[in-house]
């Protein structure tokens, strides 16, 4: 396995999830041996990932299966409580969302589970380092955790989110004022302050990392729509010219100011 910080190679093999006992899950297992998988499902909600997918390895055939059928029973609950109130909705594209949330989708705990019993545990351990969770990942916190299908880092997930939550407001606030056939906002340093402080002011939440925006993070964002998203668009890239010497501008005043 690569260190990716050295660039050395290390011999040393991981263990896969149920080659390292967990206590946690054999004192569930063992308070609840009669019936192992009421005990599990009883407890899920304080299990990490990794947590879930070991205690689920470890259940046989049947019980897995079981699981499987408890698990599915109770998301028809949830869909028909959803069902029940379809009435009191008022946005009707919220509620097919939520049915077919409910319906279709599986937790990815059941998911990574299912394909290692696929393999009866001879599967690469790699794929298990992909369990592990970051605990200053926070329920709520609003993270975009992939990026092309891959999963980020604590670090890469604040850096995305801060990227992303500049990007929205620069293309679908900002780009659109400035450009619009119709009494356009005059493209100044002027309008980019203001209008850039309002979004710092209203997005800013300390407990959700990614929202403290500079706007030193605003020229990563053109830098994409030029030079990847944009490069043959010659009079939007002319836009994304000016806000950038603009914004390099408005960046290099407010380091002077700090000093």
């Amino acid at each position: 396995m690569a260190n990716l910080l050295s660039g050395e190679t290390s011999t040393v093999t991981p263990k896969r999830v149920i080659e390292t006992a967990d206590p946690v899950i054999d004192q569930i297992f063992k308070d609840s041996k009669e019936d192992r998988v009421s005990g599990f499902i009883q407890n899920l909600g304080s299990l990490t990932l990794k947590q879930k997918v070991h205690g689920l390895l470890l259940l046989s055939d049947d019980e897995f299966k079981d699981f499987q059928g408890r698990r599915k029973g109770g998301a028809e609950i949830q869909l028909s409580a959803i069902q029940n109130v379809a009435l009191g909705l008022v946005d009707t594209e919220d509620y097919i969302k939520a049915v077919s949330h409910v319906r279709d989708s599986l937790p990815r705990y059941e998911v990574e589970a299912e394909i290692r019993r696929r393999y009866h545990g001879q599967y690469p351990a790699d794929w298990d380092l992909d369990l592990e969770q970051d605990c200053r990942f926070k329920p709520g916190d609003d993270l975009i955790t992939m990026k092309e299908g891959r999963r980020l880092t604590y670090e890469q997930a604040v850096a995305f989110t801060k990227f992303e939550n500049v990007r929205k407001w620069y293309r679908n606030f900002f780009f659109p004022q400035v450009t619009r056939r119709e009494n356009p906002l005059p493209l100044t340093m002027a309008t980019l302050s203001e209008l850039f402080k309002q979004k710092q002011s209203t997005l800013f939440d300390p407990h959700k990392p990614g929202t403290d925006i500079t706007i030193a993070d605003l020229l990563p964002v053109l830098d994409y729509y030029q030079y990847e998203k944009e490069p043959d668009n010659s009079e939007n890239c002319r836009v994304h010219t000016k806000v950038r010497q603009l914004a390099g501008i408005i960046k290099e005043m407010e380091e002077a100011l700090e000093k």
